[in-house]
């Protein structure tokens, strides 16, 4: 039998330091940043409420008009789906989890469109009214 030196097991270029305690792949600090990027609505939000003084002036100081908050949040539901497989990511996890894993990056791509054309219909409506 022939062993081919091309057919090395799928994780021998990575290091142990690599792996995270549930002995999966380190996820890229990449989807991090997209991922606070899609949540800057939600991130504002917590701002605003640990703000004991002035629970509302954060978002307006962020979002002048009400209604783009809302369309963050609402763009952003999507990166709430894509923290949640991030946390639930394990060697383990259910079937929904590891095919959700598998298309993250597509996932989060629609995310930033999903984002990108809320903010410009959003944009368009109140510039026009």
């Amino acid at each position: 039998m022939i062993t081919n030196q091309k057919t090395k097991h799928k994780y021998a270029r990575y290091s142990t330091s690599d792996f995270d305690k549930f002995d999966c792949l380190k996820v890229s600090k990449i989807i991090y940043l997209v991922l606070i990027f899609v949540l800057r609505g939600y991130l504002v939000w917590l701002m605003s409420v640990s703000n004991l003084k002035d629970k509302v002036g954060v978002i307006q100081w962020v979002y002048p008009e009400p209604s783009l908050f809302y369309l963050s949040i609402v763009s952003g539901s999507i990166g709430l789906y894509v923290l949640l497989i991030l946390s639930l990511r394990r060697p383990d996890a259910k079937t929904w989890v590891k095919t959700s894993w598998r298309n993250i990056r597509t996932i989060l791509l629609c995310s930033l469109i999903f984002d990108l054309l809320i903010n410009i219909a959003g944009y368009f409506y109140w510039q026009l009214q």
